[in-house]
């Protein structure tokens, strides 16, 4: 009996010893320490701009944010190894947060590179600093091309209704119109939501202005009866071919750029434009621009402007 109760308790010791050596191979000892590191910066920068500190997500959040940073060994881009979004690991991790958005980076052995690096590009700065966001998941992993990868994915808690979350948007939307002395936008009727609604169900299946049945986004306002039109990549074909003079990101030029957005037709009709371009050099993940040193966005608008205000007053030649 007493060899029988010995054999037991050495099964259990390897079981328990086997579990914790999984536990190390999968989440390396100084990685927590990594992890906590990258959140008192970020908070830190967060202080600065008088934005509320972020708490550490759920272990659901962080595993999710792990299995991010695996990923980018793979495909290192917004876009997944299976080619959806990036805020699509997260129900697969049973996470009911509402991503805000992702920052990651790699190569970088410090928590305080990692930072200084996202304070170089306003998009992963503005996303540091989103005050909606109030909780993180990060993930670190070492391995892959560049050595070691970061990822910290901003969320918040999931609102009491979606319809309560539509309006806080559409309030958001308006405040940014305002700014441009714009008219405000009104919800739409019930036939225009429940399309919104679809197509909202479709971009967790593909993250594209194309319908998963390979058909354009906008052909889900027939399918409910919705009589408006739609504004999109046809009013952008249309007013090239008459343009003077367009401007934007030089992700314009290049179909799938800019997260999907520039369709491979807009990208040809900029392209085949007879009107003059000037494209701002926006360094975006995977189109990058050398021999252009970084600079603010509101810097690079400005020299867009002026550059514009030239061409008005000198003909083409």
């Amino acid at each position: 009996m007493r060899n029988a109760s010995m054999k037991v308790l050495k099964n259990l010791v390897c079981c328990a010893a086997f579990i914790c050596l999984m536990f190390v191979l999968a989440m390396p000892a100084h990685a927590a320490s990594k992890a906590d590191e990258l959140l008192q910066l970020v908070n830190a920068e967060r202080a600065q701009a008088g934005v509320a500190p972020l708490s550490m997500g759920s272990s659901a959040l962080n595993a999710a944010a792990q299995a991010r940073a695996e990923e980018l060994t793979v495909n290192y881009s917004y876009n997944r190894p299976n080619g959806s979004r990036e805020f699509t690991i997260l129900p697969e991790y049973g996470v009911d947060d509402v991503s805000v958005g992702e920052n990651y980076w790699a190569a970088a052995e410090d928590a305080s590179d990692v930072v200084a690096a996202w304070n170089r590009y306003d998009f992963f700065k503005e996303r540091m600093l989103d005050k909606d966001a109030t909780s993180v998941g990060i993930g670190y992993y070492e391995g892959g091309e560049y050595g070691n990868y970061w990822v910290m994915i901003f969320t918040y808690a999931r609102g009491t209704s979606e319809n309560g979350f539509a309006q806080e948007v559409l309030a958001l939307v308006n405040a940014e119109r305002a700014k441009e002395n714009l008219a405000p936008l009104a919800m739409g009727d019930a036939k225009l939501q429940a399309a919104a609604d679809e197509r909202a169900k479709e971009v967790t299946k593909v993250a594209s202005h194309t319908r998963p049945d390979g058909t354009n986004c906008f052909t889900v306002l027939k399918e409910y009866g919705v009589s408006d039109t739609a504004t999109g990549e046809n009013a952008v074909v249309v007013n090239c071919r008459i343009a003077d003079v367009i401007v934007g990101p030089i992700g314009i030029v290049i179909a799938d750029a800019l997260l999907g957005e520039i369709t491979p037709a807009m990208a040809a009709a900029v392209c085949q434009s007879p009107a003059r371009r000037v494209l701002v050099p926006i360094n975006h993940c995977e189109n990058i621009v050398v021999g252009v040193p970084d600079q603010p966005i509101g810097q690079l608008v400005a020299a867009a402007a002026q550059k514009v205000k030239e061409l008005a007053e000198t003909p083409c030649k």
